[in-house]
């Protein structure tokens, strides 16, 4: 039932987020133009995942897989927290294995967190960040094997939507003055069936100047 609700509200949510990042910058324009300074950052990250997927018939093997395409936008949100919205796609290729199914994932999403600046010291200031990940997944080419590796199943292919709970941290560094580079460590915890796991990242974040 809420994997279904999700899977209607997900296009919503999507464009939600577009309108939101749309009405940010029309926001520090308009910072930007009575002469206070814009806190909006954008860019684009790439990802070593390592995940597995929750699929109606079992679950998958852990694959290590490279992400290399996610879009975001960041911006201050109440003292020393702030908002990150990404939108982001994958392919996954699972090998069945005993026990396990095999399967072709493709996997789209929005990925919402709120961070908490927090200062250790004078040169490690990372952000803490607790969030929501919604997905539109399609499962494809579902298959089991016994352990002769011979095929024992076959199944048809489905469209799934999926909540994952984010627990995140993120360490950005200076490269001039509207360029950053980031580290981001991600965990996401499974509520309904999707892809979950842990992510390492980096992230070239850009200053815009309005």
């Amino acid at each position: 039932m809420l994997s279904s609700l999700v899977f209607k509200r997900l296009p919503a949510v999507v464009l939600g987020g577009i309108c939101s990042a749309i009405a940010f910058c029309s926001q520090n324009v308009y910072a930007a133009a009575i002469g206070q300074p814009s806190t909006i950052q954008m860019g684009f990250g790439s990802y070593l995942n390592l995940v597995t997927a929750n699929d109606a018939q079992g679950h998958t093997r852990r694959k290590i897989s490279p992400q290399l395409g996610s879009l975001f936008i960041t911006d201050w949100f109440i003292d020393d927290t702030r908002y990150l919205t990404e939108l982001y796609a994958s392919k996954y290729s699972f090998a069945a294995e005993t026990g396990t199914i095999g399967e072709q994932v493709d996997n789209k999403g929005v990925r919402f967190s709120v961070q908490l600046n927090a200062k250790h010291g004078k040169y490690f200031s990372p952000w803490y960040g607790l969030g929501v990940d919604l997905s539109h997944t399609q499962y494809t080419k579902r298959h089991k094997i016994d352990s002769d590796g011979f095929l024992i199943a076959q199944y048809e292919d489905t469209t799934k939507a999926g909540i994952n709970l984010l627990l995140n941290v993120l360490e950005t560094w200076s490269v001039s003055s509207n360029i950053e580079v980031g580290a981001k460590l991600e965990y996401s915890i499974p509520l309904t069936q999707t892809i979950h796991g842990f992510s390492a990242g980096l992230l070239m974040i850009f200053h815009p100047e309005f």
